[in-house]
């Protein structure tokens, strides 16, 4: 008999399935219904072409690669992230487990630091 998966992933992943609606720079005006999170259509061919199946991979796709989605979305960075952190809000009513997988990258730290600053 399989057993669930164990780990912070989401229960039950929601299927993405296309939308009419219209996404706009930092909302992709996604909506729940039943077992799918229907996204606009355009959005819904992309992650169908880059191999999204559900929600998760979706969310995971937008945080992790946010420029590749802004290059498709012809949005800003900036904007696909607002818009990754607004999903994730909303999915993570659904399923609390979705808060999990959007983890925020840390700021890379450039050049060194001189070490006279430094704590002892």
């Amino acid at each position: 008999m399989p057993q669930a998966p164990v780990g912070p992933w989401p229960r039950s992943p929601l299927r993405l399935a296309p939308s009419e609606a219209q996404a706009e720079p930092g909302d992709l005006h996604a909506e729940i219904m039943g077992d799918a999170l229907c996204i606009p259509q355009p959005l819904a061919a992309e992650a169908t072409q880059r191999g999204l199946r559900n929600a998760a991979d979706l969310v995971a796709y937008a945080t992790t690669f946010p420029s590749a989605l802004a290059k498709h979305l012809n949005w800003s960075v900036p904007e696909v992230q607002a818009a990754a952190a607004k999903l994730t809000a909303q999915l993570a009513e659904h399923d609390p487990a979705f808060r999990t997988l959007a983890m925020q990258r840390p700021e890379p730290a450039y050049g060194a630091l001189n070490p006279d600053d430094l704590p002892a």
